[in-house]
């Protein structure tokens, strides 16, 4: 409450400060897991653009290159046992994902 002109009372600050401490306690790991499942739909979407890329390539020139860099990332291109075509990346996690075209 209140105390007239003398602004707030030393418990009501503690009350606000603790209040606002944990707001930013539940909040900061949401933050971070979105940021995180962003990153990943990003090197989703550019192993998906390599995809198109190479599969153009091979159309095009008869070749594709085995390893491309992006932003840091390495996507590396191979073929399958089965000839599916995929693009090997390395996550967040350092373990590695694939995508793959049928």
């Amino acid at each position: 409450m209140l105390k007239g002109d003398r602004g707030f009372a030393v418990y009501e600050a503690i009350v606000s400060l603790g209040c606002i401490v944990f707001l930013c306690t539940a909040i900061i790991p949401v933050l971070s897991h979105s940021v995180m499942k962003v990153d990943e739909s990003k090197r989703i979407a550019a192993s998906w653009v390599i995809l198109t890329e190479q599969l153009q390539s091979i159309q095009f020139t008869g070749g594709f290159k085995e390893s491309i860099q992006r932003d840091g990332i390495v996507y590396t291109t191979f073929w399958t046992d089965n000839e599916r075509i995929c693009v090997r990346y390395e996550n967040r996690s350092s373990s590695l994902s694939e995508t793959c075209l049928q």
